[in-house]
């Protein structure tokens, strides 16, 4: 598995033969006649590399949450046990509005601020066992185990409106950001990209229906509608 430490332990005290198997993808290679002390500290410090390493590989560097690849393989694992017993899994995603006017107005690194800003209230707003990621620029994803998509859909609400009171300081000026959604609950075989695609259709309408707001998709014989029953302010 990538990301985790090979560390040979062996009697072998030939170098030799030692660089030859760390030449097939080992990090370290320790002889038996190593102190306990040393083979303790050598083995911690591997594990804490690979634990940084890993977290890097899979986190998002500005908001920290999940990055593109991480929350779509977490989708996929959410979906497949999802129909192992035969439940439901909603998903959300969600669009900072007008993000191009903050950059545009306020700054890059004042945009970075309010990325980072709404990252820390949706990881305080869901569930521990809900997986939240930023899959592109100002667009994020929510993923809802053993959730309905209106059970969803009151939980991004909550987000909704915490998130629309936040104000964010920029030299003399104060402003606030809004956010829209959409989302969309797995039925029968869909996959991943099926189910962010219908989420992805349900954006677009609250987008369409001037933004700060959420709409729910709902899927009849393979085909995504957009449901009347909206949040707005």
């Amino acid at each position: 598995m990538v990301g985790v430490p090979i560390v040979f332990f062996s009697s072998e005290s030939d170098r030799t033969t030692q660089l030859a198997a760390l030449s097939e993808g080992g990090d370290d290679f320790l002889t038996k006649t190593i102190h306990p002390d040393h083979l303790i500290t050598t083995l911690r410090s591997r594990m804490d590399r690979a634990r940084s390493l890993r977290a890097h590989l899979v986190r998002d560097g500005l908001t920290g949450l999940l990055n593109h690849a991480a929350i779509m393989a977490q989708l996929d694992v959410m979906l497949a046990r999802t129909r192992r017993e035969q439940g439901n899994c909603a998903v959300a995603l969600v669009d900072l509005d007008h993000f191009k006017h903050v950059n545009d107005t306020y700054g890059h690194i004042m945009g970075d601020q309010v990325l980072r800003s709404f990252a820390h209230l949706l990881a305080q707003t869901v569930r521990k066992n809900d997986g939240i990621g930023r899959v592109a620029g100002e667009e994020f994803v929510i993923i809802f185990p053993a959730t309905t998509s209106i059970g969803a859909a009151n939980a991004v609400e909550t987000l909704r409106k915490r998130w629309s009171r936040v104000q964010h300081q920029a030299a003399e000026t104060t402003f606030t950001v809004t956010m829209s959604a959409g989302i969309a609950q797995h039925a029968q075989d869909e996959a991943a990209p099926t189910l962010l695609g219908m989420a992805d259709q349900a954006l677009s309408a609250a987008k369409q229906a001037g933004r700060n707001r959420l709409v729910l998709a709902s899927d009849h014989n393979h085909k995504t509608y957009i449901t009347t029953y909206q949040w707005h302010v």
